[in-house]
């Protein structure tokens, strides 16, 4: 016979809709039975129909709450994730900032070193005209 936590286990009944002995010890041991089982007891003053109508509009009720329920739910979601929408648009747009600065900043290096190019160009090609000319007054004296 098998063992659980230490005591032997009782044979279970094979009979359809028939509890096994042990099961049917523990039910009884938690929850006493009432003298007439709930189906027939007496509903004072109570019709089946009006019984049957609030049973209905009951579950209609509590369905109706555990629908509103998942609404709230979902939609507390909703502004959690559109809250987290704001926050990425605004770090999207910190960064687009901060890269425009950086493109402006490589643009107007890029601007000075062409000017400084030029420049020196411009400065070497002054020099070697003087210098040509000078050369030109000199050999002509």
């Amino acid at each position: 016979m098998a063992e659980l936590n230490g005591r032997p286990m009782q044979e279970t009944s094979t009979e359809p809709g028939e509890f096994p002995d042990r099961d049917a010890a523990r039910i009884a041991a938690r929850e006493p039975l009432s003298e007439l089982p709930p189906a027939t007891a007496d509903l004072i003053g109570v019709s089946d129909a009006d019984l049957d109508s609030a049973e209905a509009a009951f579950a209609q009720q509590q369905h109706d709450e555990i629908l509103r329920g998942l609404d709230s739910y979902a939609q507390s979601y909703d502004a959690k994730i559109e809250e987290i929408n704001v926050t990425n648009r605004r770090l999207a747009n910190d960064m687009l900032k901060q890269v425009a600065k950086v493109k402006d900043s490589i643009t107007t290096m890029w601007l000075l070193g062409g000017a400084i190019n030029a420049k020196q160009k411009a400065d070497l090609a002054f020099v070697e005209k003087s210098e040509r000319e000078l050369d030109k007054l000199e050999h002509s004296t």
